[in-house]
């Protein structure tokens, strides 16, 4: 190997090692905003099936295809 690059060189280990910092940073920064967007999009979809169902209930208007409703079993029975 040449003069310029030794793997035990602390200079080569620092740049190593702010590499795979910088590499860690925006992986977890990309899972951080997917994960914050798909969050924000169920909150939204949650606020709208919950505005149809009460419009449902209030003014016997149709729910949207999108929104399927289920009855809860009321049992204390654990499925």
């Amino acid at each position: 190997m040449t003069k310029l690059f030794k793997w035990k060189s602390i200079i080569t280990q620092i740049y190593i090692l702010a590499f795979l910092s910088l590499f860690v940073g925006f992986f977890t920064t990309f899972i951080w905003v997917s994960s914050e967007n798909n969050w924000k999009e169920f909150i939204k979809n949650s606020y709208h099936a919950g505005i149809s169902i009460y419009n449902n209930i209030k003014y016997n208007n149709v729910i949207e295809e999108k929104i399927k409703i289920t009855k809860i079993n009321k049992s204390n029975e654990v499925i």
